[in-house]
């Protein structure tokens, strides 16, 4: 089953500032066999800057283990205001590598 949901949509409880712009870092993601997937990152967005791409996979928010966990609940670990941090570790599989990314939740704009 593959689930969708954008960072920052007001279904997440992040803050909808308006019709054009909502707080988050950027990303879309999806559960892939029980692994949190990099579907989109947003061009100009906390993710981008940070080299967040598709395909990549989060492996932990923040230190918590996301393998396995529903969707909603690794959402809910990455909600927070603008300004605040998250800690992602990722795995880059194209280049078989894990790295930890920290962003700072800023307005996205679309």
């Amino acid at each position: 089953m593959l689930v969708t949901v954008m960072l920052g949509c007001l279904l997440l409880g992040c803050q909808r500032h308006d019709q054009r712009s909502l707080t988050g870092i950027g990303v879309q993601f999806a559960m892939r066999d029980n692994l949190l997937e990099v579907m989109q990152v947003v061009p100009g967005t906390p993710a981008a800057k940070a080299g967040v791409a598709r395909g990549m996979i989060v492996l932990a928010v923040d230190g918590t283990n996301t393998t396995g966990m529903p969707l909603r609940k690794c959402v809910e670990m990455m909600r927070g205001t603008v300004g605040t941090t998250v800690r992602l570790a990722v795995v880059d599989r194209q280049k078989d590598t894990t790295n930890t990314v920290e962003l700072t939740r800023e307005e996205i704009r679309f």
